[in-house]
């Protein structure tokens, strides 16, 4: 499993593939330096 969390938003930078697209959970489509994806002035943060 991937620990890397550079943008702290939970999902690992392995998955984050900065594509744009989410495709799958291993291939999830956000930059992995973006925490606040969708530019409201919040962070993204998944929860389990």
């Amino acid at each position: 499993m991937e620990i890397d969390l550079t943008a702290g938003d939970g999902v690992g930078d392995n998955a984050e593939t900065n594509t744009g697209t989410h495709v799958s959970p291993t291939d999830t489509g956000p930059d992995p330096e973006d925490a606040d994806r969708d530019d409201d002035g919040q962070w993204a943060l998944l929860r389990a």
